[in-house]
């Protein structure tokens, strides 16, 4: 803890939680009225640093709820309150509640999961795109390459509909967070028993995070983060390309890395019990006790199903976006690059000592 707050008041300039979005200043959003038992699992990352990863890992545990990719209800509710709470909040008293709620989860997409069932119908999988390419306003459709599936989206949006006077009626926002996760819940027709009441995956959550460690006690969250020399090599490629990288573009690069870092740090010091870190680099060796560690902190039995990366039980290439050869399927990937020593920050080490001696293992 003593060198969290020394690294912290040595860069006052550089916040935790700095330039995201804050808890809405609402009386939805009050911290006591909004406190719940749920037992919720949730997968998040910051972008670029192995959401996909954990994801694709977890996905054939037989302990474990599933999701078809990621769905970003929590994350963009925040969003859109932060924008514009009144708008908000008549989202949530509409007469098409279902509606707004689908349209939410996928910033402003319609629903992500109707469009899904459509390209898995019609296998139009070209038009659609997938996460980890390029940037867009509204949320990826398909989450892995060329990877869809049947999803009980009838069964999802009836839910949501069949309830939609209880969500115009709630009184605080996690009420209607934790219908929406039950819906969630019902896209997957083989759903198993579970002691979790539901799963929420989507990277790049953060503020939206520390709420779900301050109001649900028994929340288990999972988040990896990844050394700067590998994250500034796929974060420069995301947006320009394979490009030799600048000054500008590694200190962009810098700026991300800091603060997202930094605050899944601060998660895990303040909220152990709810919150796990581990790395990318962990993840990605092959080392089971990091694997054993990931199902010790969750609270289910250590299975060889993480060693293989799947999506609804199909194998995926888990954390690479790049097409490879379709036996490759089902495994994980090292970084084929790395940004030379001496463009690495000095302060990077710094953090990343922080990081190793808080990370689950």
């Amino acid at each position: 803890m003593k060198s969290f707050e020394s690294l912290i008041q040595r860069h006052r300039d550089e916040l935790t939680f700095y330039h995201e979005c804050r808890i809405p200043k609402h009386p939805f959003f009050e911290i006591d009225a909004n406190r719940r038992d749920e037992q919720l699992l949730v997968v998040s990352s910051p972008s670029r640093m192995g959401n996909h990863l954990l994801m694709s890992m977890l996905d054939s545990h037989s302990e474990l709820p599933r999701v078809p990719g990621e769905d970003g209800f929590h994350m963009f509710s925040f969003t859109r309150a932060n924008y514009d709470i009144h708008a908000f909040m008549q989202d949530i008293r509409s007469e098409s509640t279902a509606a707004a709620l689908m349209n939410i989860a996928s910033n402003g997409g319609g629903s992500k999961w109707r469009r899904f069932a459509e390209v898995n119908r019609t296998e139009s999988h070209e038009s659609c795109g997938y996460s980890g390419v390029g940037h867009r306003k509204q949320s990826a459709v398909v989450d892995f390459e060329g990877v869809t599936f049947p999803v009980d989206f009838d069964a999802y949006s009836a839910y949501l509909e069949n309830n939609s006077t209880r969500l115009r009626y709630s009184q605080s926002y996690n009420e209607v967070l934790c219908e929406y996760v039950e819906a969630l819940g019902k896209l997957d027709k083989s759903a198993c028993s579970s002691q979790y009441d539901g799963y929420i995956v989507h990277g790049a959550m953060r503020t939206q995070l520390l709420w779900l460690c301050e109001t649900m006690p028994n929340v288990k969250i999972l988040s990896s983060v990844r050394s700067f020399d590998s994250y500034a090599i796929s974060q420069i490629k995301s947006r320009h390309g394979d490009v030799e990288p600048t000054h500008e573009m590694l200190q962009t690069a810098w700026e991300h890395w800091f603060h997202k870092v930094v605050d899944m740090v601060y998660l895990r010091l303040f909220y152990p019990d709810q919150f796990g870190l581990v790395t990318f680099e962990d993840l990605v060796s092959g080392k089971m006790s990091v694997r054993d560690a990931l199902c010790q902190f969750i609270e289910v039995k250590i299975d060889e199903s993480l060693n293989t990366a799947t999506i609804f039980g199909h194998p995926v290439r888990g954390n690479s976006w790049k097409s490879r050869e379709k036996q490759d399927e089902g495994k994980f990937y090292k970084p084929a690059k790395q940004l030379a020593p001496e463009l690495v920050p000095d302060r990077a080490e710094e953090i990343w000592s922080l990081v190793e001696q808080v990370k689950l293992t």
